[in-house]
């Protein structure tokens, strides 16, 4: 049931002709994550920093030796108070979840362009998680968090899969001579 305040913001809102109103504080319910302070999930697919995710996720493959198989990545989106986005990638093949600020400039191909993923921070499931608090440290997450997210994303996640591949040769050799 809509509150009367909101009605009234809605009705206001098609009388001015205006056709979306983000209310960046009504709280969702989460679970415990890998982030503390979102108020809600938003689908990294549409949003303009995470759009078409593909080089950014081969060039990730490739650079963990993982692009003769068959990988598949989560992306959950969580946005906070003051409109910042952040997304959680859970990569299964990988045994890992990178937390994702996504990228001003979508890249036209694979290249060095394209690490925006790879160079997010990121955490190792087989070796930076934890059964309980007192056992944190500097890089550690708690099971419980990385659970929550993995679990986050499989209900609200949108679901990449990417084929083996061969990366494209000679694909850093550009103008400015990066090896």
């Amino acid at each position: 049931m809509m509150s009367r305040a909101l009605y009234l913001l809605a009705l206001s809102a098609c009388l001015l002709g205006i056709s979306h109103i983000p209310i960046a504080h009504s709280k969702e319910k989460f679970g415990p994550t890998i982030f503390e302070g979102q108020v809600s999930r938003f689908d990294a697919s549409q949003a303009p920093l995470f759009l078409e995710p593909l080089y950014e996720l081969q060039y990730l493959i490739v650079s963990m030796g993982k692009n003769q198989i068959l990988n598949h990545f989560c992306m959950v989106g969580y946005r906070w108070p003051d409109g910042h986005q952040r997304v959680a990638v859970y990569w299964p093949e990988g045994r890992t979840i990178y937390r994702w600020n996504g990228r001003r400039d979508k890249p036209d191909r694979y290249s060095r362009y394209a690490s925006t993923l790879f160079m997010s921070p990121s955490i190792d499931l087989d070796h930076n998680v934890v059964e309980r608090q007192e056992d944190m440290g500097m890089a550690t997450y708690l099971r419980s968090s990385v659970g929550g997210t993995i679990a986050d994303c499989k209900a609200h996640g949108t679901w990449y899969r990417v084929e083996p591949f061969q990366p494209p040769k000679d694909e850093d050799n550009d103008e400015e001579g990066w090896e």
